[in-house]
């Protein structure tokens, strides 16, 4: 994680205790947010950093330096998306969406530092109440699911579909991973082993298959890794080598049969797989600096409709199917989108500085459960990020800001696992 410095002296003279109503309103609301309210995800994080003002004004000018400048490297990847405005095709967008991460950044350092500065009381706080709150609104959705709507429906005047809980599963298949460690460092392995099912059916029984398959291959990641520790790097390695290569594995076209096979299977899988082949496309056409942070809007050709010729859907007449939308917002993919905004420069700028955090996180929980964590909750955000969602999208960031605090959470008691990364 982002490196801190340990504060001298007693923590709990340096800020003011957060009480247990705050921890409450502040925690158990990221649960509920993600499935009701998730782009909302912002609310707990401001909350924290309001709460623990003066935590942070109370930390000595020359450890701020130092804690600023451990982390100033993570801030190369802002400051290129702001200077990608100079070739962006839509410059004010760039520099806006740059600034945007920028802030990013900043109120996750922010975070960071706070939780190491809380007692293990407080920490314990984060992950009882978090769990609370996913498990609370989880047993909600199930509810929800089994009226159809109906109990949604009190309370909202959007109509209740398929995907209406598509980003709360998202939410909750990276933070299933951290929660359950940290209840069963807590509690033991009854309280973990309800949470985790819990979890992962609600996960399985909403339409989200980015969600479904995070949370499989986490949990899979996790026990291998659990299992043979020397697998960490390799598991690591392979995706990051993954990202780099997407555009490859998408730049031949399908031909239209099997785009429609796909197609009468599951229409969004090929439509997505049309997105990706544009967008590999549109890499090759810009591929050292990219068309510029936040153009993926904005592409020439991604309004443009998909047809799909000559093919049959669900029995009936061979005809032209068609789907609106070459590339519409964003790729749905994370790699292809670092590549078609940044360019090959952004992609080494963006895996330089995920290496880093990785070898500082393995660093900072490098015993028992601490690595295996780390490789399943990377593989899971790796697959939502991968398959699911724009990558500057601000409710899915201040989702991962928060899973920063439960990952912060964890460092409890005097166990090796509580070490502080000298990195």
């Amino acid at each position: 994680m982002f490196s801190t410095i340990e504060p001298a002296g007693n923590p709990v003279q340096m800020r003011t205790q957060l009480d247990k109503a705050s921890f409450a309103l502040i925690c158990g609301s990221l649960g509920p947010l993600a499935f009701y309210a998730p782009k909302g995800m912002w609310i707990p994080v401001l909350l924290l950093l309001l709460v623990s003002f003066r935590t942070l004004a109370s930390i000595a000018p020359q450890d701020l330096r130092r804690i600023f400048g451990r982390n100033a490297v993570f801030l190369i990847l802002p400051f290129y998306a702001i200077l990608s405005a100079a070739w962006a095709l839509v410059p004010g967008n760039a520099a806006i969406t740059g600034a945007k991460l920028l802030g990013y950044f900043m109120a996750a350092m922010a975070v960071v530092v706070i939780v190491d500065r809380l007692s293990d009381t407080e920490r314990r706080s984060i992950l009882v109440w978090a769990a609370a709150g996913f498990v609370v609104v989880d047993l909600f959705v199930w509810a929800d699911l089994g009226t159809a709507g109906a109990l949604s429906g009190l309370f909202t005047q959007t109509p209740f579909t398929a995907n209406s809980y598509s980003r709360g599963a998202a939410v909750s298949a990276g933070a299933v991973l951290p929660l359950t460690v940290g209840l069963f460092r807590l509690s033991g392995a009854r309280q973990a082993f309800v949470f985790a099912a819990i979890s992962i059916v609600t996960v399985f029984v909403l339409q989200n298959e980015a969600a479904k398959v995070a949370a499989a291959l986490g949990t899979l990641v996790y026990v291998v890794v659990r299992w043979r520790g020397v697998l960490f790097w390799p598991v690591i390695l392979v995706a990051l080598a993954a990202g780099i290569l997407t555009p490859l594995f998408f730049a031949n076209a399908l031909s239209d049969s099997r785009i429609c096979t796909l197609y009468n299977i599951k229409p969004p899988a090929a439509h997505r797989l049309k997105i990706y082949e544009f967008s590999s496309r549109k890499i090759f056409e810009k591929p050292l600096l990219g068309w510029g942070m936040d153009a993926s809007r904005s592409i020439p050709g991604g309004n443009e409709t998909i047809e799909i010729h000559d093919c049959k859907y669900q029995g009936g007449p061979s005809t032209t199917q068609r789907i609106v939308g070459l590339l519409p917002l964003h790729p749905h993919n994370a790699s292809l989108q670092v590549w078609l905004e940044l360019g090959a420069i952004g992609v080494v700028i963006f895996i330089g500085l995920l290496g880093s955090l990785i070898f500082r996180l393995q660093r900072r929980y490098a015993s028992g459960d601490g690595r295996p964590l780390i490789a399943g909750l990377f593989t899971a955000v790796f697959i939502v990020y991968n398959i699911g969602f724009g990558l500057w999208q601000s409710w899915l960031i201040f989702a991962l800001i928060s899973l920063c605090a439960i990952l912060g959470s964890l460092r409890i008691g005097g166990s090796e696992t509580n070490r502080v990364s000298a990195g």
